[in-house]
């Protein structure tokens, strides 16, 4: 990868009330995925007449590369937050409920 590459996101943390419970629940805003492949290079066909071929169109084949990529890693991160930090969310939230109840006693 190139030193430019890069991935922003923003999530939405969502809870019922703010001032009695933390979060439960996180969505994926905007995800923005900039990933740059610097070089590639193919090898290993026995003679390297294929990989030479391919090495001699390889930019062609780096921008369709790096358009996937960015795609796929934004769909990853959504699915990501989606399923992982509610669970992690869920579980923090039901750690912090005994001191809520401490804290209201």
């Amino acid at each position: 990868l190139d030193a430019v590459s890069g991935a922003a996101i923003n999530l939405h943390f969502k809870s019922d009330d703010y001032a009695t419970s933390g979060p439960k629940d996180a969505s994926v805003g905007v995800c923005n995925s900039n990933i740059q492949i610097a070089d590639m290079s193919f090898t290993g066909d026995g003679l390297g007449v294929i990989a030479s071929i391919i090495n001699w169109i390889e930019h062609l084949l780096r921008d369709r590369i790096e358009t996937e990529l960015n795609t796929v890693v934004c769909t990853e991160l959504g699915g990501l937050a989606d399923e992982a930090l509610d669970d992690l969310l869920l579980d923090l939230s039901d750690w912090m409920d005994v001191y809520y109840y401490l804290v209201e006693e």
